[in-house]
């Protein structure tokens, strides 16, 4: 009687609405497997426990899998292979029924796509017989799907530290960033800094900016990443901030071009903005020629570093911030680099302030404004084309890990 049941409630699935048709699917399947404890199995499959695991296999794979429908009766069945709702999973073989002999097996073909699939998976193939014990079997199919980005981690983790590493390079090399660092030492030797204050003024003018920058990396880490709540304007976040790299990439080689042709740095689009740059060094004087009547001690010097540090940052954010967006946003799209994304975020900023370090260096022992400039226009156009390269680079990557 439970048979029969469950088979009625099976055939007759189509006819019923579809708010009821997936909960009396699972009762017939219920009721099939209650009564197959029951009775004796006279129709049974080659595989343990109805079960086949496929392990683990890379997403947008298809993969076949054969096993057998066994009759252990004495007469003749009639069988054929379903599946319910999903179009991942397609039956090769039989396509329609078929009869088993007494005693006799019948082989069935199944294929498997795991495109658009990820993570653990279990789906249903469902064996309608004529038998009157065993009328129906279920065959889960169980397997652990790999997204095809793992793969590419993988292989290339350390191309994905690489990454990170030259774009805050990169980002510190950056003519807005380098021409605020020559301004102010040569600003700070000009107005007669002893030795010592230039020192404690310099080390706490980068540890401002490197502490300003790692706050604003987190504020952009803490956003994007309530961001991924909304799942479709996440996708769109990513993919804006993709086609924002391209755009600058692509501003970048202009640049590259423009300064190869020309030679004049103040013909490129890509610069620090002629108010943002005047706003700086107004910053920069304020704090340190007020400074004068108070015989330049060491605390007033100290606070006014840190205070100068942050608030360059700030106003030059609108020229760096263009490479720290992406980056972070790289950051994020990768699990494994995700998972260690502070440590990537010390990273970066260390590489953003390593030709901070240098160039202070250098103006500690002499080296003038005029030389910096000197290298700055020399190297300007590979800094472009090199910049060009991690935009670029970081727009496609954005693509790729789509999620």
């Amino acid at each position: 009687m439970i048979r029969e049941v469950s088979v009625w409630l099976l055939k007759y699935r189509v006819f019923l609405p579809c708010v009821f048709r997936a909960g009396l699917i699972s009762a017939a399947i219920s009721l099939s497997i209650s009564a197959s404890s029951l009775f004796a199995a006279n129709v049974t499959t080659s595989l343990k426990d109805n079960v086949i695991d496929l392990g683990s296999i890379n997403e947008g794979v298809k993969t076949t899998e054969t096993f057998s429908i066994i009759n252990n009766t004495s007469s003749p069945i009639n069988a054929s292979v379903e599946v319910l709702g999903c179009a991942c999973l397609k039956v090769i073989s039989p396509k329609e029924k078929v009869e088993i002999p007494p005693y006799a097996s019948q082989e069935a073909t199944f294929e498997l796509d795991t495109t658009g699939l990820i993570g653990e998976e279990s789906k249903f193939l469902y064996i309608y017989t004529s038998d009157a014990v065993d009328s129906l079997l279920r065959v889960e199919v169980k397997t652990h799907v790999a997204a095809q980005k793992q793969t590419f981690i993988d292989r290339f983790s350390d191309f994905s530290a690489l990454a990170i590493l030259s774009a805050g390079l990169i980002d510190g090399i950056n003519p807005c960033a380098f021409t605020v660092m020559v301004f102010f030492v040569s600003f700070l030797a000009f107005t007669g800094y002893r030795r010592r204050d230039l020192i404690v003024v310099g080390i706490l003018f980068i540890l401002s900016v490197y502490i300003t920058y790692m706050l604003i990396g987190l504020g952009f880490f803490k956003t994007i990443r309530s961001l991924e709540s909304f799942v479709r304007f996440s996708h769109i976040f990513y993919r804006s901030i993709a086609v924002f790299a391209f755009v600058v990439g692509t501003l970048n080689i202009y640049d590259f071009w423009v300064y190869v042709k020309t030679k004049n740095p103040e013909n490129v689009i890509i610069k620090l903005p002629f108010l943002i740059k005047r706003k700086i060094q107004s910053v920069i004087r304020q704090d340190f020629i007020k400074d004068k009547d108070s015989n330049r001690a060491l605390v007033p010097v100290a606070l006014a570093s840190l205070s100068c540090g942050f608030l360059v940052s700030i106003l030059e954010l609108f020229c760096t911030g263009q490479l720290y967006l992406p980056a972070i946003a790289f950051i994020m799209k990768l699990p494994d680099l995700r998972a260690r994304a502070m440590f990537y975020f010390l990273l970066y900023n260390f590489m953003f302030i390593l030709p901070l370090i240098c160039v202070f260096i250098l103006a500690f022992y002499g080296f003038t404004s005029s030389f910096f400039e000197r290298i700055a226009r020399k190297h300007l156009a590979k800094v472009k084309l090199l910049t060009a390269v991690i935009f670029l680079g970081l727009g496609v990557l954005l693509l790729i890990f789509r999620g």
